[in-house]
């Protein structure tokens, strides 16, 4: 790829410092930060030194880490708070800027690196993920940059001799594992694009696998290490069960089958059924690892049953992803901030103007009477922008586009098995959507091609 005219390092940190620019009025408004969703159980878990991998344990070490330092140096946890919210800030920056900086590289044309930095820069989703401890944050910066790292090497396989380049790719692909528990999809999705292109690009695709292997030894042998290190216990396996869970509690709550018994035995709460979130009934679903098979002989029998409950429970709990006018069924961007004067946790908001504001606009949900807007917020919206990229992608050879893409889509299967519908779990492709398009319109990604 040859040098565009302005310098590559300009465009990078001048796009940080926009970025971080843009983004501070809101770490004003909520200052020292988001603490919110389920860090605060994650901080308790680290006070009380009990620890489980329901939640990453990297995340739940570094928060805990910082409030801790904040402490010691400080006399208020608070204000390590704020040193995570301002690590956070800085590399969400150097993520976005390197997506800029390759559209940069490739020469796209200059609208669409102004238009992208300026949709990071100024709708207030991006920043309020940005200042905000959920763990999904992070993850989506890591698969932002594993995007680009992609693509970088898919636009030139010379990328693949640069032992710097490989470390950082090898960091991204452990960083996307061990900040989301189902971040290990993207990387065996990285060694799956590996194992086609032996058919054709087979230099390449060898030391595509071969790295892809290597972000995969790194991450696993990390999340061992911490779990052993922490003895942190697993999470329980509910997480993995929300489609069966819901589809046997519609059975319950819409049929008279001859099973619900014997499912109100397993979901003690599946009266409680509620279409959209999961929660609802399987929180109170208390099964072990060894009860499983049993439990999927009574799901396999009810199904054939009731195949078409089992469809429309899939379908509806789901909705968010696909269906643009799907009502929310969670908050878009909770900006409540758990205080606890116990755990000397309490915000201390510099804007109280513009909290309040985006607090209504978001936590209650005023964005929807936004008509245009509502439909920027919507799940779905962005799903289809992956979903219609990876197809363009695949109809135009856009190599770079459909590597990037492909690892997304595999990201989006397992979203629909999520307990409901949030803007933070489709994250990571609102990050990298607008970069997927604007390779589509470029020509050098096109006819740059790896060999």
């Amino acid at each position: 790829m040859q040098p565009a005219r302005l310098g590559e390092k300009t465009v990078f940190l001048g796009s940080t410092l926009v970025l971080l620019l843009c983004w501070l009025p809101y770490l004003l408004a909520y200052y020292p930060g988001l603490f919110t969703y389920d860090i605060s159980w994650q901080y308790q878990q680290f006070l009380q030194w009990n620890l489980n991998t329901h939640h990453p344990l990297i995340h739940t070490l570094l928060v805990g880490g910082l409030c801790e330092l904040g402490w010691q140096w400080f006399g208020y946890p608070v204000k390590g708070f704020l040193m995570y919210t301002v690590l956070q800030m800085i590399l969400m920056a150097l993520a976005m800027a390197s997506a800029v900086r390759l559209l940069h590289r490739c020469r796209a044309p200059l609208w669409t690196r102004i238009l992208m930095l300026a949709a990071y820069a100024l709708l207030p989703f991006h920043a309020l993920m940005a200042i905000s401890s959920t763990k999904d944050t992070l993850f989506a910066g890591a698969v932002l940059y594993l995007s680009v790292l992609l693509m970088e090497a898919v636009l030139d396989s010379n990328t693949f001799r640069k032992p710097g380049w490989m470390i950082r790719f090898v960091l991204a692909e452990a960083a996307v594992g061990l900040y989301r528990n189902n971040g290990f999809i993207c990387i065996a999705a990285v060694a799956l694009l590996g194992v086609i292109g032996l058919v054709r690009y087979r230099r390449a695709a060898v030391r595509l696998l071969a790295l892809s292997l290597c972000g995969m030894m790194v991450y696993l042998s990390v999340n061992a290490g911490l779990k052993a290190a922490t003895n942190a216990e697993d999470g329980h396996i509910r997480e993995m069960l929300s489609v069966p869970l819901q589809q046997l509690a519609r059975v319950y709550c819409l049929t008279e089958d001859e099973a619900k018994p014997k499912i109100e035995k397993w979901l003690p709460d599946a009266a409680q059924y509620s279409p959209p979130l999961a929660d609802m009934v399987k929180n109170t679903f208390d099964a072990k690892k060894e009860d499983l098979p049993r439990l999927f002989s009574l799901w396999a029998q009810v199904g054939l049953r009731h195949p078409i409950v089992y469809v429309d429970s899939f379908l509806v709990t789901g909705a968010g992803f696909y269906h643009i006018d799907a009502p929310p069924t969670g908050q878009y961007a909770e900006t409540s901030f758990h205080q606890d004067e116990g755990w000397w946790m309490v915000p201390d908001s510099k804007w109280p103007w513009l909290r309040d504001l985006t607090t209504r606009l978001y936590s209650r949900n005023e964005f929807l009477d936004i008509p245009l807007y509502s439909i920027v917020l919507s799940p779905a919206l962005w799903a289809w922008i992956m979903l219609f990229s990876l197809w363009m992608g695949l109809c135009r050879q856009n190599r770079a586009v459909v590597a990037a893409g492909f690892v997304l889509f595999s990201l989006y299967l397992t979203l629909l098995l999520s307990p409901c519908v949030m803007m933070r779990y489709v994250y990571p492709i609102m990050l990298c959507a607008p970069l997927l398009l604007s390779a589509l319109i470029s020509p050098a990604f096109a006819l740059k091609r790896g060999a």
